[in-house]
C-alpha cells in the first residue's frame, strides 16, 4: 500500500492559484513499459476533466516514461491555454512483502 502523505503544493510563485478539487483521485501507475505519448493523453485528459492528474512509478525506467509524459502533457495541455504545474515526492510502496521507493507525480492545473 502506499503511505499517504499529501503535501501542499509549491508553485514558487505567490500569485498562483491550483485547482484543490483533486483530493479523490485515484492515482495511475506508470510502468516502464509505457509510452509516454499515451500516457500524456491520459495526463491531459485527467486535467481537462478534473483539473489534476496523479502518476505513481516505481523504478528508474517506469520514473523516466513518468517524467517524458509529463512533459508531454504540458505540451498539449498549452495548446488548449491550460497551464500545469508539477510536484514531485517520494512515497514508500510494500511489494510482494517489501518496503521500495516509488515518486509520486502531481500534476495540476494552474487557474490564473
Amino acid at each position: 500500500m502506499f503511505q499517504d502523505d499529501h503535501e501542499q503544493l509549491n508553485t514558487n510563485r505567490p500569485n498562483a492559484q491550483l485547482d484543490a478539487g483533486c483530493a479523490d483521485l485515484k492515482p495511475m501507475r506508470v510502468a516502464a513499459q509505457s509510452t509516454p505519448r499515451k500516457v500524456a493523453g491520459a495526463i491531459a485528459g485527467m486535467v481537462r476533466d478534473s483539473g489534476c492528474a496523479e502518476l505513481h512509478a516505481v523504478g528508474a525506467d517506469s520514473v523516466n516514461q513518468t517524467a517524458k509524459a509529463v512533459a508531454l502533457a504540458k505540451h498539449f495541455l498549452a495548446d488548449d491555454n491550460i497551464r500545469v504545474v508539477t510536484d514531485i515526492d517520494f512515497l514508500t510502496v510494500q511489494i510482494n512483502g517489501s518496503e521500495r521507493n516509488a515518486m509520486r507525480f502531481s500534476v495540476r492545473r494552474v487557474l490564473n
